[in-house]
């Protein structure tokens, strides 16, 4: 059961377009169902140093043209793997004092996020408060099962940093 008034939700890229299309989608389906989101971060690098035609960039339209204001939309786009979007994303929690996010990721793509952020509030990168939920209605697993769990091992033994 998904915890209700979730204050902000975080879309990462994902390996291809289409992944990051439908997360921004069903983030969107979140935030008009639930009407409680400050804040959207898209937490990803761009591409070649460029905006235009990144995927950052595709997420970011998809989700105006879902409804979403643009004032509601954040931009992180340091992050180029799952670590360093929970990292970057713990930065903007802590600035904007958010005590409750949700995760738009596929369903083996989320137990990643949710160790790495139990790791981070663990390690003292976010609050010990924070509560961590994940949506993947509607989206395509990215990595099959043995290189989703080969991932969450090596991001669970390795030291956390950007």
């Amino acid at each position: 059961m998904c915890p209700e008034n979730l204050e902000a939700l975080v879309v990462p890229t994902g390996p291809t377009y289409e992944l990051g299309i439908q997360r921004a989608v069903a983030g969107a389906r979140e935030y008009h169902q639930r009407n409680s989101f400050e804040v959207v971060f898209i937490s990803g690098s761009f591409e070649g140093e460029k905006f235009l035609g990144s995927q950052v960039d595709k997420i970011y339209r998809t989700l105006r043209r879902e409804g979403i204001p643009k004032e509601d939309i954040l931009l992180e786009s340091s992050s180029t793997n799952t670590m360093e979007n929970v990292l970057y994303a713990c930065e903007e929690i802590n600035n904007l004092e958010i005590d409750k996010i949700g995760v738009v990721t596929d369903f083996y793509h989320a137990d990643r996020f949710l160790m790495l952020f139990e790791r981070a509030k663990n390690e003292g990168y976010v609050s010990t408060n924070l509560i961590v939920d994940s949506f993947s209605d509607g989206i395509e697993n990215s990595y099959g099962l043995i290189k989703s769990k080969i991932a969450y091992f090596k991001d669970w033994i390795f030291p956390m940093k950007k």
